[in-house]
């Protein structure tokens, strides 16, 4: 879509360019994407307070039902959006820092941050998610010297994954357009194949405080986009 890393969309291309039935293709892509509901119930399982095992499966049990009410994970799954596959690669590295929390490794924490690094590649939005992880770090049962060692490997392995899976579209990017970003920051790079001025989706954007107050209940308006975006 648009000109963003395309190489998320590879498992569907594959499955498209398969040969197979239309319904089987979209139930391997739906198995592949429900992965997300195991690493909810994973994270869910290493951060329960509870140390009786009924109440921790329990808790998970609980997690995966309130993630599998969500409407909008309900419509993506089997379908081509990125998002719930790039929110794996995002789960999955939380999982690691959050059982790192218990017991830190450099091998956990180093893939980590080659996951977090990998979904922001593939989908720009999911930095949020993965610059937000790193608070984890400061919950490091360890020594000062060690908690800023492990920092420093997370962002350093952030920033390998990151580049590794933006860097060969960014080049293409930037041979094409001449911004290897294209088309976002063109006032910076300034590609004649888009305009420099910057460029708001007012629609997101709230008029007003009520207007701001009420967003999150708008997804019950029968108003196009609005319960997706």
């Amino acid at each position: 879509q648009s000109y963003f890393n395309p190489y998320v969309y590879v498992p569907f291309y594959l499955l498209a360019r398969s040969g197979l039935p239309a319904l089987l293709a979209t139930s391997i892509l739906a198995i592949i994407q429900s992965g997300v509901l195991w690493l909810t119930y994973e994270i869910a399982v290493v951060v329960a307070a509870s140390d009786s095992p009924e109440r921790r499966i329990a808790l998970g049990v609980c997690a995966v039902a309130l993630a599998f009410a969500n409407p909008i994970l309900i419509a993506e799954l089997g379908s081509s959006y990125s998002d719930v596959i790039t929110a794996e690669l995002v789960l999955a590295g939380w999982l690691l820092l959050a059982r790192a929390v218990g017991s830190p490794g450099t091998a956990s924490i180093v893939c980590a941050g080659l996951l977090l690094g990998a979904a922001s590649a593939l989908k720009p939005t999911n930095s949020v998610h993965a610059l937000s992880a790193f608070v984890l770090l400061l919950f490091l049962p360890a020594t000062r010297r060690a908690g800023m060692r492990y920092a420093a490997l997370c962002v350093l392995a952030f920033c390998v994954g990151l580049l590794l899976v933006a860097a060969p579209w960014a080049i293409r990017l930037q041979q094409h357009f001449g911004n290897p970003l294209f088309p976002l920051l063109n006032g910076v790079f300034h590609s004649p194949h888009y305009s420099t001025a910057a460029t708001l989706d007012y629609r997101f954007i709230p008029d007003s405080l009520a207007d701001a107050l009420w967003r999150p209940f708008a997804i019950v308006a029968p108003v196009g986009i609005v319960d997706n975006e």
